[in-house]
């Protein structure tokens, strides 16, 4: 008996050692990977693919400080992969210290029009007729969201604009800019046209749009083109001019802003923007930008990157490295998998209670905790505001693979559903997770609201008591944004977030957006109520742009009852049917799944 015991303690011990194993292999192969190239697995259509042209890259300086100019020049070089940058300076010499970091060319003049057929002079010799000139400022970065736009579309047009997108400052002098990048501070910028974001006279009026110093504020700009040198008849600032065309080509290929976008850092501080006002004779309208900034708070997005262009050969050894690496790797895992399915076999016929705490480890869905699972050393918290009769937090554990791992919490207020929850969740399968039922309301502030009770999931705080015909009952409120800051500290935890708060979200997420605690959560669904209220609407949009600045991506709509259906089959969370036009589902019930994209990786080989 006691062999018997030993052997199965030592297979399972085996199976563990195993699966952290293969873990391992896929981490270090996910390494190996970025360190032969940082091949993208998302746009798998740019992998190894050669462009039978080149990008070059041209503006025009005046007296620009070395802080910016820096982060300017890197960003082209290092990020979006230009290798061939010409600056036409005009005003006080270069620094040569700076200058004797980057491989550039430089063109000295006068003149402080811009005059950009210097470009060809300054790079002319080293341009074909194919390859692609394009003109921005200094204050301009790329904002690349699809790769491979250009080289899908490069024998069909001749010219590329991108629209620009404005972003407004953050601090108000340049000194307090000092080591830190302008990518990363000045993340507020105006709605945009061509993004569907200005829909309506309210929200116009929510931004203050008008003419300042000549100057609308709401102003989309004009953007910046790209052009075969080939096809140059004259160079623009933001158009230019191309010869005839030829075979059929098309002329300019307007690139849409979710593919390709132009961030126009107008005022890198409210310092820089007067001096930029006065260098170039635009006082009145800078001024005019500062004046009412307001329309800046809105959103802001991370820049994709862009890498080097690679040569031929250099694609093709990244090739075989990346087969050999495969070969080695998938031969290594078939061996590790081949002795867990033999133990797991023998465990089987031996003893069915291992086989039940192997599934444990694998799903935590039982609430068995093993402390030795990989899983159990990072924190994960779930968050449900408005818990009902806790049927959705059922679903959650249901639908989420290591759910035991879970901190849960939610917030029920009304004391009907507030005993249906407890009832529902002291069941005997819940025994061993780890929930905490908080009876108070999710609010903006600790103090006492009045609430309107007894209407089931549509229970909510009355946000006007003196229609709610004596319904309402006070009940105690918590600042959910200070809680939440108390809970966990950024990069803490995976955190999920699900709210279903009729009315009152709109509120709690503008003031988790004001202390800046929207970031802490990963994942969000959020049931949007009242849809079309002319008093919220503005603000409501409002967030939900400024979820896209936090870097989520609302994926599709799901609806209570759809995963219920899909729960009471003892499906899987797959099953449960997506929604993508909320106009055609009823908002009451429907839920809104935001999940934090991968903005932050590097993702190279893109054009």
């Amino acid at each position: 008996m006691k062999e018997k015991e030993k052997f199965r303690s030592f297979s399972v011990l085996l199976t563990r050692f195993s699966i952290v194993t293969i873990l391992f292999i896929i981490g270090i192969h996910g390494i190996i990977l970025l360190k032969l190239g940082r091949i993208n697995f998302v746009q798998k259509s740019t992998i190894n693919k050669t462009t039978p042209y080149s990008y070059y890259l041209c503006t025009q300086i005046f007296n620009e400080s070395d802080l910016y100019l820096t982060e300017w020049i890197e960003f082209q070089l290092n990020v979006i992969g230009f290798k061939n940058i010409c600056l036409i300076n005009v005003g006080e010499n270069l620094n040569k210290t700076l200058l004797s970091r980057y491989s550039i060319n430089i063109i000295n003049k006068k003149e402080r029009q811009q005059e950009f057929h210097y470009c060809l002079a300054c790079l002319n010799q080293s341009m074909k007729s194919n390859d692609l000139l394009f003109i921005q400022d200094v204050d301009e970065f790329l904002n690349v969201r699809q790769a491979d736009i250009i080289y899908k579309n490069y024998d069909k047009y001749d010219k590329f604009h991108f629209q620009e997108i404005r972003y407004g400052y953050i601090y108000d002098t340049n000194q307090e800019m000092i080591n830190r990048s302008l990518l990363e501070t000045n993340i507020y910028r105006k709605p945009h046209e061509a993004l569907g974001e200005f829909s309506s006279d309210d929200l116009r009026k929510l931004f203050n749009c008008k003419i300042q110093g000549k100057w609308y504020s709401c102003h989309e700009g004009h953007g910046k083109e790209m052009i075969k040198v080939g096809k140059i008849k004259q160079l623009g600032t933001h158009f230019h001019q191309s010869t005839p065309k030829v075979n059929g080509t098309g002329d300019t290929l307007f690139v849409q802003m979710r593919h390709i976008r132009l961030n126009h850092y107008v005022m890198r501080t409210r310092e820089d923007g007067i001096q930029q006002a006065i260098k170039w004779n635009k006082g009145e309208s800078k001024l005019g930008t500062i004046i009412i900034e307001l329309y800046y708070y809105i959103t802001g997005q991370t820049i994709s990157t862009l890498n080097s262009h690679q040569t031929e050969e250099e694609i093709r050894q990244r090739r075989r490295d990346v087969k050999q690496i495969y070969i080695a790797i998938i031969t290594f895992v078939i061996i590790i998998i081949f002795f867990v399915i033999i133990f797991i076999f023998l465990l089987f016929i031996s003893d069915d209670s291992i086989i039940s705490k192997i599934n444990t480890y694998y799903t935590g869905r039982t609430g068995e905790i093993d402390r030795n699972s990989p899983f159990y050393h990072h924190r994960r918290i779930y968050i449900d505001i408005g818990c009902f009769n806790g049927e959705t937090i059922e679903y959650f554990i249901h639908f989420t693979m290591n759910s035991a791992f879970y901190e849960i919490y939610t917030f029920e207020p009304d004391p009907d559903n507030y005993r249906l929850c407890k009832q529902r969740l002291s069941q005997r399968k819940y025994k061993n997770f780890n929930i905490k039922i908080i009876q108070k309301v999710a609010w903006i502030r600790d103090e006492r609201v009045y609430f309107r009770t007894e209407r089931g999931r549509q229970s909510r705080i009355s946000l006007n008591v003196t229609e709610d015909d004596g319904e309402s009952i006070e009940l105690d409120a918590i600042d959910f944004s200070s809680w939440l800051a108390r809970l966990v500290k950024p990069n803490e935890a995976l955190m999920h977030i699900k709210m279903s708060m009729p009315g009152a979200e709109v509120p709690v997420l503008e003031k988790m957006i004001r202390d800046n605690t929207l970031g802490l959560a990963n994942k969000y669904e959020v049931e949007w109520i009242d849809r079309n209220n002319p008093r919220i609407r503005p603000i409501r949009i409002y967030i939900q742009l400024m979820f896209d600045s936090y870097g989520f991506e609302c994926l599709y709509y799901t609806r209570v009852q759809d995963a219920k259906k899909v729960y009471q089959m003892n499906g899987a969370f797959d099953n449960v049917t997506k929604y993508y036009d909320w106009r055609k589902i009823s908002e009451s019930d429907t839920l809104a799944h935001y999940v934090e994209r991968p903005d932050m990786l590097i993702i190279e080989n893109m054009i």
